[in-house]
């Protein structure tokens, strides 16, 4: 089917005509069978209850000055990377939603929640923003972005698929960011990812996902939003002093990010060089400076350990930790 172009009128008149034809169903629909190229300038609405993207883009070939609003009742099914809304998207009074925006042929959802009474406006670039200075916690930037306007904090969710290239940022979810444009410089912003993805209802992972702001976002603050990588502290950090007295301060010996390390065996001597304590399959930071996990503390003494990270047989951190009640 050749692209559709048409005016405000025209669209008007072509949900008309789709109510109408509808009008023997359950309830009225738009089916987006073709491309859909509005006008510039125009600001068009699809006020039926449901939206079926079937194959077609709408869009605005010419600027970014053309709206699609969306009723607040208004569900659509099968959006897609073949068919979507490529231009801005308006709403008003949508509790929860979310929004089939898309760019070319990748399709990338944003979702508004706790929304009444809020108006809000958002497009979908699938390139790099002009702008990629990084606030000094991040370290690399996605080459796509949401540009969005509310007039009111709402609570937001980002998405990604197969063609968002995460795992070309990170390798670990941990890493990855929720981030705003605040005019000058792109900053974290508070947020979890989802366990299950919103539109996959699948488990968030590289592939396909949803991270969600931990607290509303103040659109007086960002004009866009993206996704980043984040600074995510691997090296372990090793007390070198530790006082098993039990009085709740500084008891045990503790080894920060022991926790990334599942394989990682430790060996602690006397200075004689006898085993006073070991640990294998990982350390979670409970030696109490027990002998060998026995009843009889250690005396005041220093104790040398050796630390095999991975399991692999090689030394990767040793040196000295200093028991003192």
């Amino acid at each position: 089917m050749p692209p559709l172009n048409l005016t405000y009128q025209q669209i008007r008149c072509f949900i008309f005509m789709n109510i109408c034809l509808s009008s023997f169903a359950v309830f009225a629909q738009i089916g987006i069978h073709g491309d859909v190229i509005v006008a510039s300038g125009s600001t068009v609405g699809f006020i039926t209850p449901s939206v079926y993207f079937i194959n077609g883009v709408v869009q605005n070939s010419a600027s970014t000055d053309a709206t699609v609003f969306l009723g607040p009742q208004l569900i659509w099914e099968d959006a897609g990377h073949n068919s979507h809304i490529d231009m801005q998207i308006a709403l008003d009074n949508n509790e929860e939603f979310i929004l089939p925006l898309g760019n070319a042929q990748v399709f990338h959802p944003l979702a508004i929640h706790a929304a009444a009474n809020t108006a809000v406006t958002a497009r979908y670039f699938d390139k790099a923003p002009l702008d990629q200075q990084l606030d000094a916690s991040l370290t690399q930037l996605a080459n796509f972005y949401w540009s969005i306007n509310a007039d009111q904090p709402l609570s937001i969710s980002l998405t990604w698929n197969a063609l968002s290239g995460i795992n070309q940022l990170t390798n670990t979810l941990e890493a990855l960011a929720f981030v705003g444009y605040d005019g000058s410089k792109w900053e974290s912003i508070p947020a979890e990812i989802r366990p299950l993805d919103l539109l996959t209802q699948g488990p968030s992972s590289l592939n396909v996902g949803s991270i969600t702001s931990s607290a509303r976002v103040d659109f007086s603050n960002y004009s866009l939003l993206s996704l980043a990588t984040i600074k995510v502290e691997t090296d372990l950090q090793i007390s070198d002093a530790f006082s098993p007295n039990g009085d709740g301060i500084n008891d045990v010996w503790y080894i920060l990010n022991a926790n990334r390390y599942p394989q990682m065996e430790i060996h602690v001597y006397n200075r004689w060089g006898s085993e006073v304590f070991s640990s294998s399959n990982g350390y979670n930071n409970n030696w109490t400076g027990h002998f060998k996990d026995r009843s009889n503390l250690l005396p005041s003494a220093p104790y040398y350990y050796q630390i095999d990270q991975d399991g692999d047989g090689r030394i990767d951190q040793q040196g000295w930790v200093y028991i003192n009640y």
